[in-house]
């Protein structure tokens, strides 16, 4: 049976996927993990990726090894407009600390923030994934640890439509392999590292080939955890 599905990608502002699920342009939604999930939509976890606050290497603050949020509240920052949510954990953050954040700029997206960021004058908090070290420095500021969740929404409607199950099937095998695979370049013996991980990884594969996911998530609790477990497994 021929499982290939079209996935038509569409970008959106992240705080409108619930009008877009529900007004039924979109049939699925990846986005950072919100709070005020509503009983019409059902989720599932996806990934996490760790954020860095940085800076060019023509800022002060870059000329330390560490800072403090005291100091970081002392310069100007650019962020992406409120209500996203990069500057909602920020705003958390030194809200926590009972310190101002200076958000004088703001800019649509990330990659507009990494380019302002570069011109010398803000900070910022971006993914250490887009991060490009060779023109911005990662600030460091102790015992602060920042990331960033995704999650996948759709309404509980059609969580069961198949198109949606096999989208949501073949989204959680990508996160997965692709992880399996970085984790193998860095220890070519990872997989066979323990017999628990070789039969782990046996009983995923063949569930994805019969669509039986669930069955692996339901003992790892969410992608997550899992990812979490690989690299656990290669640092053991």
């Amino acid at each position: 049976m021929d499982e290939r599905i079209i996935i038509n990608v569409k970008t959106i502002n992240e705080k409108d996927y619930l009008e877009q699920l529900d007004n039924g342009f979109i049939d699925l939604a990846i986005c950072t993990t919100r709070s005020n999930q509503t009983k019409i939509l059902v989720n599932g976890k996806l990934w996490r990726e760790e954020l860095c606050i940085c800076a060019s290497d023509k800022h002060p603050l870059t000329i330390k090894d560490e800072v403090f949020l005291a100091e970081l509240s002392a310069y100007e920052a650019v962020f992406p407009e409120e209500g996203g949510y990069i500057r909602e954990k920020a705003e958390a953050l030194f809200a926590k600390h009972h310190l101002p954040l200076a958000v004088t700029l703001e800019a649509g997206t990330i990659f507009s923030v990494k380019n302002i960021v570069f011109s010398g004058n803000y900070w910022s908090v971006v993914h250490k994934r887009v991060l490009d070290e060779s023109h911005l420095k990662i600030t460091k500021v102790p015992d602060i640890k920042l990331d960033i969740k995704f999650n996948w929404y759709c309404l509980n409607s059609r969580v069961q439509e198949r198109t949606i199950e096999q989208t949501i099937n073949h989204i959680n095998n990508w996160i997965i392999c692709n992880e399996v695979t970085q984790l193998n370049e860095h220890s070519p013996s990872f997989i066979m590292k323990t017999k628990k991980a070789s039969n782990f990884l046996n009983i995923f594969s063949l569930s994805i080939k019969t669509r039986n996911l669930q069955h692996v998530l339901e003992a790892f609790d969410d992608i997550t955890f899992l990812l979490d477990y690989l690299e656990a497994l290669l640092r053991s």
